[in-house]
């Protein structure tokens, strides 16, 4: 069995025992973990975490860029996420500026260098981000256009011609 199946599920059963057995508001993607809990509430959030996956002896950034403290405003897997309105029913989530600029700069070289041919493998790339984007972008627009970018990027051939309509 390959290392990724396996560490997906060690990965599944930790979500699970933080949700359902710490009460804890997170969420996990692979081998990020993202907590949220109020304020008054963070340094208890924080010591229920660190001691499960200790209990667990599963190993786990506790300083650093992995491990920031908890905050109103925080960044987590390229996203942006602002609970300072959360006591008013709702927050803001979105994706961090570093993550569009990334998006918009492969965009543009793909479009820019629309004279030259363009490797299915950049489009597979360019799609798997268009792909992660759209998951927070509402509005069909975007979603027809990572569809033409998936079915360009399955072509038998090697290389897509790019040309301005």
């Amino acid at each position: 069995m390959g290392s990724v199946v396996v560490f997906l599920r060690v990965a599944a059963p930790l979500g699970f025992l933080g949700i359902n057995g710490l009460q804890t508001c997170w969420s996990s993607r692979f081998d990020d973990f993202t907590a949220v809990s109020t304020m008054s509430l963070s340094d208890n959030t924080q010591f229920y975490v660190e001691a499960l996956f200790r209990l667990l002896g599963v190993g786990s950034a506790l300083e650093g860029d992995k491990a920031p403290p908890f905050n109103q405003v925080f960044k987590s897997l390229g996203l942006q996420f602002d609970l300072n309105k959360v006591d008013e029913g709702h927050f803001t989530l979105g994706h961090t500026n570093s993550r569009k600029r990334e998006l918009l700069e492969r965009i543009e070289a793909v479009i820019e260098g629309s004279d030259t041919l363009v490797s299915a493998i950049e489009l597979e790339r360019l799609h798997g981000r268009l792909a992660w984007f759209n998951a927070f972008v509402f509005g069909r627009t975007l979603k027809a256009a990572v569809g033409v970018i998936s079915e360009f990027s399955r072509f038998s051939s090697n290389v897509v011609k790019c040309t301005e309509l």
